[in-house]
């Protein structure tokens, strides 16, 4: 059976920079061409479709356009939930295009987020579960390439739910009112256990997954208010985390 992945794919119109955009999905579908285990379909959800996608002769790689409206942060009714939904709808948009497939798990992975090589090999050995919530991993610092390992990854990252597509139902359109029928937009990435009974939910430490921050066009940091809070986002890639190796680039398809 195969490994499905869901990638929502901001639009060209929300992005801060489209270049980096596409180049972080790039470097995210390039960790998952790098798995041990090949059985897998990924959709990627969009408006707009990045130039190195139609390079791709992989027909494991999908593309799905979608047409619904796109948020506009100049407009004066503008709020961060527009962009929430933009991501719901596409994330639907992409599990509509897998409905038909013979899946034996559903992960939805952010645009800008990396798997460890033998992520998908890893998820297909564990007991039978609804979901398995992934919560080893590291924090990827791009703009200086340092990592700092974590074993909260669930509390940082949108990209650490993997589904049993039996626990839940795939709506028949891409439309908010079915936002509670999705474990990924029901809930958000600290709270998606709550969607599953406890007892058939497992957890793992294994260092499976890196969060990308600081890629240039993400929002990671911009909760953080004050010049003090900034300063101590900014060290403590160097405090508390390394510079990143050959190994690590190997393990998540940079190299």
């Amino acid at each position: 059976m195969t490994f499905g992945i869901v990638i929502p794919l901001k639009s060209k119109k929300i992005s801060r920079d489209w270049n980096v955009t596409s180049g972080t999905l790039e470097r995210t579908i390039n960790s998952v061409l790098a798995q041990t285990d090949g059985d897998f379909i990924v959709v990627v959800a969009g408006h707009d479709k990045p130039e190195f996608m139609d390079g791709l002769s992989d027909k494991r790689i999908r593309f799905v356009s979608v047409d619904f409206p796109i948020p506009d942060r100049a407009a004066p009714d503008f709020t961060n939930q527009l962009l929430i939904n933009d991501k719901v709808l596409k994330i639907m948009q992409a599990l509509i295009e897998l409905k038909e497939e013979n899946l034996s798990w559903i992960y939805q992975l952010d645009s800008d987020d990396l798997i460890r090589c033998d992520f998908i090999e890893r998820i297909k050995q564990l007991p039978p579960a609804d979901a398995v919530i992934v919560e080893g991993g590291y924090v990827y610092y791009d703009s200086c390439e340092r990592i700092v390992e974590t074993e909260e990854i669930d509390q940082l990252c949108g990209s650490i739910a993997v589904v049993k597509p039996s626990s839940f139902n795939i709506p028949p359109s891409a439309d908010l009112d079915y936002i509670h029928d999705i474990p990924w937009t029901k809930y958000r990435h600290r709270s998606i256990f709550r969607f599953f009974d406890e007892t058939k939910v497992i957890r793992t430490k294994e260092r499976l997954l890196t969060y990308v921050l600081a890629s240039g066009d993400n929002f990671s940091d911009r909760w953080r208010i004050g010049a003090l809070a900034r300063f101590k986002a900014t060290l403590k890639p160097y405090i508390k985390g390394k510079k990143v190796g050959l190994s690590f680039k190997k393990a998540f398809g940079l190299s």
